[in-house]
């Protein structure tokens, strides 16, 4: 039945995943149920308020494992929750980074080590097989640095919190939109949203660029000191001359304006 004949009309309330889907079957889809990253999670938790929903729904499902710790089963592969550098089978060290994904070998009981090899998209065989490294490590020093399923739920927690404070202003104002949403989405430019409230106008920033450094080829590479990209909205609000400039970067940034 179409709810519009109801005469009772649902809340709108999108739902998100915490995990990557992948899409369907296929070991080159590498990142399925992968974790999303935290930053990226409290950016959704946060933007997703200011188009007008009451509400979020957070879904997943586990079968009958769990999110809450890693399974070392031969064929798991698993991100890591920080930056660490273990050393190969020949001896050599490589640094690993957070996010990165490990392809779990095997795990030897006896000995309690985890064999494993690092995810590398460059690679046709994404980094698995016997012409890319190999390294082991004691699973309780390993587990220490593997990122859990539920990781991103902490992120979710945080976006909301940032937006509590000026619930009211985002749940009774006017929704305005500065730049599509597709436009954002195909050219990768950084993210605004905003929600105007009397003289009010209520901001929110975010680059996913900065955690996936998946910027165009044709921008300037970021700064090693991490500077934002700035978002420069001209004729804001609809003033002929008057721009408003906002850093964008991995961080949820909230903005308020007031207009006298």
């Amino acid at each position: 039945m179409n709810v519009k004949m109801t005469g009772n009309r649902k809340p709108m309330r999108p739902y998100y995943m915490p995990t990557l889907h992948g899409g369907g079957g296929g070991s080159h889809r590498w990142w399925k149920g992968q974790p999303i990253a935290h930053e990226e999670m409290r950016a959704m938790a946060a933007m997703c308020l200011f188009t007008g929903v009451d509400g979020l729904d957070l879904w997943c499902w586990s079968g009958t494992g769990t999110h809450h710790r890693p399974e070392f089963k031969a064929g798991n592969r698993l991100m890591l929750a920080d930056a660490f550098t273990p050393r190969a089978a020949d001896g050599r060290t490589e640094p690993f980074r957070r996010y990165d994904v490990i392809h779990v070998l095997g795990s030897e009981k006896p000995t309690q080590t985890v064999r494993f090899q690092k995810i590398r998209t460059g690679s046709k065989e994404l980094g698995i097989g016997e012409a890319h490294p190999e390294f082991a490590m004691p699973r309780a020093e390993l587990a220490r640095h593997i990122r859990p399923k539920s990781a991103p739920v902490a992120g979710m927690i945080e976006g909301l919190a940032l937006v509590k404070p000026l619930e009211y202003i985002v749940r009774h104002g006017e929704v305005k939109i500065d730049v599509p949403a597709q436009q954002q989405f195909g050219k990768r430019l950084p993210v605004v949203r905003r929600v105007k409230l009397g003289p009010l106008h209520v901001l929110v920033t975010f680059d996913p660029n900065a955690v996936y450094g998946t910027r165009p080829k044709d921008e300037q590479t970021p700064s090693p000191n991490g500077r934002p990209r700035e978002i420069v909205l001209e004729n804001f609000d609809g003033v002929a001359g008057r721009t408003l400039r906002l850093p964008a970067d991995a961080q949820t940034r909230v903005f308020v304006l007031y207009e006298q």
